[in-house]
């Protein structure tokens, strides 16, 4: 890849690339994908994964979580493949080549061809959309119907055709599908028709208005559920907003080290220069290309920083702006006048993200160390298979008829390698598993085992339900001889006749 300065329009430079930009998409499409079907395969579930098997199980209208899509793609998945850790992420790894070809698109129609196959380098680098591509959760389909509606829009402006707004309303909708955090999808379309004064003719188009009632259309699924249990999983999602604690710092600082750690510190400073020269561009054009592209990412950025200033912010919520900032920052790397300077920050910017996103996924195959204090996030991967044979013996010499939880992440993983030949059940909250028969209860005749973690100790909680609550003593997860956690383990028989097992 080499860069020359050139004149000024969309893009200050000129990006020639030897062998054609398309030969790049492909290799930038199908390299990643084969090697995320192998750390898909190589990688054990997290707790979240294995948790969403037991949706994939049974597919339904909708989950106390989240929409539905990440359940259904598992779905598909178990059907191709079979229920292993390939066959749950495999819809994910696909989906994910999906959204590279279609942000290449959008950005060809945003920002140029020229520094189209700089963003999309860019994406497939970005350690959090990396890591996204493998590990399958609602993430995963919100930012592939993210990416493939901006796509809609871009096209959108660049033909004036109006039935591409029918395009955009399927994606707005199986977005929703997807994640409640797609909702903001609707605030980007209309900041973008109201920022850009020959926008505004769209809103006399009937086009604008069915693709609007198409998206709510296909959010229906997920009404319905809510309604059947009394608007529990919005409650849960929506609760977060007014949700208010006191202002600490800290919340800020988390926020925004993590995106300078998961967009890559080199992309992230080439971002903050395309935002800026975004801006500058649209305010003196009025160029609606330039508005689209700040439209994408600001709404979604200034509301979680104004989140932050009451709560924590996992870096995952932004996860739909992500594959934007790689097209800010592609438009960054345009704005450097020398050309040598440029070529060094494209390359630098790719390597530095490229080799985090090596580095996280060489440490979730073969840890470069193993915390015994604190927690990481790659302990909850690790020791299951081992675990759940200790867990198997218990059980065996308590003479129970099941295994129980009173956590949905120990239920997901002990489900994962247990559910062939034990029923694995959550005693408490019933209501993740509404979409799940309810267990016999002829099954809570029989003595079962309970496991769960030592510092959820769940014994004050069980003595509510059972009669008899015996202590057998704990077990300990471990990774190569370390200790990872201990869990308690108890007996429980005769439950309580004014209340059920599970609930």
């Amino acid at each position: 890849m080499t860069v020359q300065a050139a004149s000024e329009r969309d893009a200050p430079s000129v990006i020639r690339f030897p062998g054609g930009e398309l030969r790049l998409l492909y290799l930038l499409v199908i390299g990643p994908m084969l090697v995320r079907l192998w750390l898909a395969a190589a990688i054990p579930l997290t707790e979240d994964e294995a948790y969403y098997r037991l949706w994939a199980l049974a597919p339904a209208l909708s989950y106390y979580d989240h929409p539905p899509m990440v359940a259904w793609m598992m779905a598909a998945g178990l059907w191709l493949i079979g229920d292993t850790a390939l066959g749950l992420r495999f819809a994910g790894v696909v989906a994910t080549a999906v959204s590279t070809v279609a942000l290449w698109r959008t950005a060809h129609l945003l920002i140029g061809g020229q520094l189209a196959i700089v963003a999309t380098a860019f994406a497939v680098v970005i350690p959090l959309l990396a890591v996204g591509a493998i590990i399958m959760t609602p993430d995963t389909p919100s930012v592939l119907f993210f990416v493939l509606g901006a796509w809609a829009l871009a096209e959108l402006n660049a033909s004036s055709e109006a039935n591409w707004w029918l395009a955009v309303g399927l994606f707005a909708g199986l977005g929703l599908l997807s994640k409640y955090t797609n909702l903001f999808f609707g605030l980007i379309i209309l900041t973008w028709l109201l920022s850009t004064k020959t926008n505004w003719h769209w809103f006399r188009t009937w086009q604008l208005y069915a693709g609007g009632a198409l998206a709510l259309a296909i959010f229906t699924p997920v009404i319905l559920w809510n309604i059947t249990y009394d608007g529990a999983s919005f409650t849960k999602q929506f609760g977060r907003v007014v949700d208010v604690d006191g202002f600490k710092p800290v919340w800020q600082l988390e926020l925004w080290g993590a995106l300078i750690l998961l967009v890559g510190p080199v992309i992230f400073w080439l971002a903050a220069r395309g935002f800026l020269s975004t801006v500058q561009r649209a305010r003196a054009t009025g160029d609606p290309a330039a508005n689209l592209l700040l439209a994408l990412t600001a709404p979604l950025v200034m509301y979680f920083c104004l989140h932050a200033l009451h709560g924590r912010v996992l870096p995952n919520w932004l996860a739909p702006a992500y594959p934007f900032f790689a097209l800010l920052a592609a438009a960054g790397a345009a704005v450097i006048s020398d050309a040598k300077e440029q070529q060094r920050a494209i390359w630098s910017a790719a390597a530095v993200s490229a080799a985090l996103t090596l580095l996280i996924y060489a440490h979730a195959v073969a840890p470069f160390y193993i915390a015994t204090r604190a927690r990481e996030p790659t302990h909850q991967l690790r020791g299951w298979p081992d675990f759940a044979s200790q867990v198997t013996k218990a059980a065996q010499q308590a003479s129970a008829a099941y295994i129980a939880t009173t956590s949905y992440g120990t239920t997901g993983q002990l489900a994962f390698y247990l559910d062939q030949r034990w029923p694995v059940l959550q005693l408490n909250e019933r209501i993740r598993y509404v979409h799940l028969p309810e267990p016999d209860r002829e099954l809570f005749t029989k003595p079962g085992i309970v496991v769960e973690l030592s510092r959820r100790d769940p014994k004050v909680d069980l003595l509510t339900r059972f009669k008899t609550v015996e202590p057998l003593g704990s077990l300990t997860r471990t990774h190569q001889g370390t200790p990872l956690q201990t869990y308690v383990v108890y007996r429980v028989s005769d439950p309580v006749p004014a209340t059920t097992p599970q609930q």
